[in-house]
């Protein structure tokens, strides 16, 4: 079932001294792990850096630490509540819009 391969996913990983990730490591999103309260919708880096709980500059364990941390409580948040709300936004909407150049102002 997919809702069990995405719980089991993991954004990044590192092994021995190799970093995987899914997607893309650009260098200015090193570090970098978005607010749960990010919406899928075109930011600017300022409303993207004030939102609780974005972190930057995370060094690189720590980092991938919180990154699958914010995945795994996004994907728990869309299972609990996967359909649309009537503001037009839906559980895990925050995941959805970490892989969204424009909602993260392409941190």
């Amino acid at each position: 079932e997919v809702s069990e391969y995405v719980r089991s996913a993991q954004i990044a990983a590192v092994l021995g001294g190799t970093l995987f990730v899914h997607g893309a490591a650009e260098e200015r999103a090193l570090g970098f792990v978005p607010s749960m309260q990010l919406f899928f919708r075109m930011n600017s880096a300022d409303v993207v850096r004030s939102l609780p709980g974005t972190r930057e500059g995370l060094p690189l364990h720590e980092w991938v630490d919180a990154l699958n941390g914010f995945a795994a409580a996004s994907v728990a948040e869309w299972l609990a509540e996967p359909r649309w709300r009537e503001d037009g936004t839906r559980g895990g909407e925050a995941l959805m819009a970490y892989q969204c150049r424009p909602a993260v102002a392409a941190m």
